[in-house]
């Protein structure tokens, strides 16, 4: 058996990231972005032709920060974060980055 390296100590704390499941090419949010995620009925706040609408959504993985979209959206969609206090219906002009 080998001595572990010198910099090792007896009680300190180690942090380990366990990948449980992985999709390439996934179309994903911000956790924030996503209303009702442990629901059955999942869904965001996106706009389309100037309005708020709200769109019912499958999810994929979900990881503490980012949600695998599935269906309901797709690429280059406008998604309003849940805290924003837009109504569905109301006019929205939204400012890419």
């Amino acid at each position: 058996m080998t001595d572990p390296p010198a910099y090792l100590r007896q009680d300190m704390t180690v942090s380990v990231d366990i990948e449980v499941a992985r999709s390439e090419n996934a179309l994903v949010l911000p956790a924030r972005s996503v209303h009702d995620a442990l629901s059955v009925k999942p869904w965001v706040m996106g706009v389309k032709n100037g309005r708020a609408v709200r769109l019912p959504v499958r999810l994929g993985v979900q990881g503490a920060t980012l949600i695998e979209i599935l269906d309901g959206v797709t690429d280059g969609d406008v998604v309003l974060p849940a805290s924003s206090t837009v109504l569905s219906g109301q006019r929205v002009r939204p400012i890419r980055p």
